[in-house]
């Protein structure tokens, strides 16, 4: 129970400096969901797509799975190729592969 309390804190610690940095981030980000690159990789949790590639919450659409494995019985596996197909569309993909 430490863990997720430790993580609840540092989300509102989080919060409240993306507020006070860019008071209009949260409300900018309720409007509309329009990322131009597809992210698609491995769903290690150690490194996010966002970290290795330096972009904001919200500027990629990311795709994550387990080991980058494809698997016929996953209802998910046509996502991506959905997200880039429809608007908003997703100019540029990325496929990455395990990122550590």
């Amino acid at each position: 129970m430490e863990h997720v309390k430790r993580l609840l804190d540092n989300n509102r610690r989080w919060v409240a400096a993306m507020t006070e940095a860019y008071p209009q981030f949260f409300a900018r980000r309720a409007e509309k969901q329009e990322p131009h690159v597809l992210f698609i990789g491995c769903s290690d949790s150690r490194v996010p797509a966002e970290t290795l590639t330096g972009a904001q919450p919200g500027e990629m659409f990311v795709h994550r799975n387990i080991a980058n494995q494809v698997s016929l019985s996953d209802l998910l596996r046509g996502r991506p190729n959905v997200l880039g197909k429809r608007p908003p569309r997703a100019r540029q993909a990325i496929p990455s592969a395990h990122t550590t």
